[in-house]
């Protein structure tokens, strides 16, 4: 059964991993690239995830997602599931 759960610092590593698939998959769903990403340091993810960063765990992440606030309102961003686990609810 899949699971939710907010991501912290300590997980850079999976956030890295399905944000780099994620742009491999997708290019044109984000406003940055698979190069440009690539060359994030350690610290650079770990800075990422300083904002509600989730991932769906089956048990690896297969999705992620993020938000942000601005001006009182929550902005999603970077929603991305792995395409072997679409249409599965």
């Amino acid at each position: 059964m899949a699971t939710l759960r907010r991501l912290g610092s300590d997980d850079w590593e999976a956030f890295r991993d399905i944000r780099l698939r994620s742009l491999a998959d997708s290019p044109d769903a984000f406003g940055s690239t698979l190069a440009r990403e690539q060359g994030f340091t350690e610290d650079d993810w770990r800075q990422r995830l300083t904002g509600p960063v989730h991932v769906v765990l089956d048990p690896h992440p297969v999705a992620v997602g993020g938000t942000f606030e601005r001006d009182g309102h929550l902005h999603v961003w970077g929603m991305w599931t792995d395409p072997g686990h679409r249409g599965k609810g």
